[in-house]
Parts: structure tokens; C-alpha cells; sequence
């Protein structure tokens, strides 16, 4: 619930609240663990500086590869969207050339869900849920569709392909509402708190002059920033700077258009 709530935040500041934490923790950290740690270990500048170049590989190996991930993630949930709404864009077309008796009810049906993918559903994917207005509208849909009916073989014909890319609709909704919850695994968010609690009571263990000390506490303000975009990577649906619905509204626009 927490990170949910922070996710809602505009990008800009959850980057300046991850650097101000980062100084907090450096800083704070340092303070009150030197002198605890300091009558125990007390290591040498060489020691300290050697320790911290191997602690600085691993997290810019687990940062890149957390980023990569969560930009690969982040791709997908755009080609699913545009995907979904070109098939709902093709399925408008398909009924107007079937041009049944019911095919302006189900074009109806279909307008009432697209709207209802930007009105009701796409705030909940930000917790990765499906809306149930949503959910109400798509099951309208797939029974009028289920219903449709033809007198010969040109509208026979239109059907089965209708009912295919309906079908094509259904899977993009899944994957998109699945894409919600897609996530880099939680494993290398706790790598990456062990990493850098480990940094903390290094820079805390050896007493480094001043020059080492500020370049060891902005190596930490650097990542942190870095570790802000995966955190906004992975919550895609909570600000409207993030994913976009366009495709879909683009595509509202299309079907009231014809």
C-alpha cells in the first residue's frame, strides 16, 4: 500500500525523494554507526577504497540489469495497448460491413467498453485490478456477439472473422491487465538494499579523508536516482505521465467518428 501510494506521485518528485532518502541514510548512517564501529574496525583508506570499487560493480550490474528489465517490461505494455486498440478498431470496421440487423447494437457495445477501458478500468491497473464495470461491459459485448446471426455466406463469413479478432480482443484485455502486475522480481530490489546497507557500514568502518568521504557519499546520491526510475518503471499505470491510454481514446474517437 505504501509504494502504491508513493507510485501515485508525479515522477519528479519520487526521484527527489529517493535522492533526499539517499542522503539521509548516508549521512544518518554514517553518524551513528562510526562511533559504534569505530573501537572494533577501523580499517585502512587502500582496504576501504578496494571494498568499495567491488560493491560499486555489483550494484551497477544489478542497476543496469534491474533497468533493462523494467524497460523491456515497460515496452511490452506499450505494443499490448496499441495492439488492443487496433484489434478494437478493426472489430468496429468488421461490423460495419456486416451491417446485420444487430450490428448497431454491438457497435453500441462496443463503444459503452472502450469508453469504459479509460473511464472506469485504467486508474485500477495502477494496483494491478481489473474494474468490474469494465469487466460488466465486456461480457455485453461478447454476448451480443455470440448472438450475431447471418443470412449468407458473405455474412457467414464476416462472423468467423469477428469473431476471431474478438477473441484476439480478449487476449490483448489479459495481457494488459496482467501487464499491470508484471514486476522485476523482488529479489533483486532486496540485492539491491543489501548492497547498499553494506556500502553504509563501509564507509562507516574506515576513516577516509575528505575527498574519499564526499565522493563516496555522492556515489551514493548518484544510484539512488537510478533506483527511482526502476521503482516508476515498475508501477507503469500510476500517473498519466507514465502509460498512456491515447491509443485507446484514440480509437473512441474513431468508432463515434463513423
Amino acid at each position: 500500500m505504501m509504494l502504491e501510494i508513493i507510485a501515485s506521485q508525479p515522477d519528479f518528485l519520487i526521484i527527489i525523494e529517493f535522492i533526499v532518502f539517499s542522503i539521509l541514510i548516508a549521512l544518518g548512517g554514517h553518524r551513528l554507526l562510526r562511533p559504534a564501529i569505530n573501537p572494533y574496525f577501523n580499517l585502512n583508506s587502500s582496504f576501504g577504497s578496494a571494498s568499495n570499487d567491488s560493491i560499486r560493480a555489483a550494484f551497477v550490474t544489478i542497476i543496469a540489469f534491474s533497468i533493462a528489465t523494467s524497460l523491456s517490461n515497460y515496452n511490452n505494455i506499450l505494443k499490448i495497448i496499441d495492439t488492443e486498440a487496433s484489434q478494437l478498431n478493426k472489430l468496429d470496421q468488421l461490423l460495419i460491413r456486416y451491417a446485420g440487423k444487430d450490428s448497431n447494437l454491438i457497435r453500441q457495445n462496443l463503444l459503452e467498453y472502450t469508453e469504459s477501458i479509460v473511464k472506469d478500468e485504467w486508474h485500477q491497473l495502477s494496483s494491478g485490478n481489473r474494474s468490474e464495470i469494465t469487466q460488466g461491459k465486456w461480457m455485453a459485448l461478447s454476448r451480443s456477439i455470440v448472438k450475431m446471426s447471418s443470412s449468407n455466406d458473405r455474412e457467414s463469413s464476416l462472423v468467423n472473422e469477428i469473431i476471431k479478432n474478438f477473441e484476439s480482443i480478449t487476449e490483448s484485455r489479459d495481457s494488459r491487465v496482467g501487464s499491470a502486475k508484471l514486476k522485476i522480481p523482488a529479489f533483486f530490489g532486496l540485492l539491491i538494499g543489501v548492497l547498499f546497507l553494506v556500502k553504509i557500514l563501509l564507509f562507516s568502518c574506515y576513516e577516509g579523508n575528505k575527498e574519499q568521504n564526499l565522493s563516496l557519499t555522492l556515489e551514493i546520491m548518484a544510484f539512488w536516482p537510478l533506483i527511482g526510475v526502476i521503482f516508476i518503471l515498475n508501477y507503469p499505470y500510476s500517473q498519466s505521465t507514465r502509460i498512456s491510454s491515447e491509443p485507446i481514446q484514440e480509437t473512441i474517437q474513431f468508432i463515434k467518428s463513423r
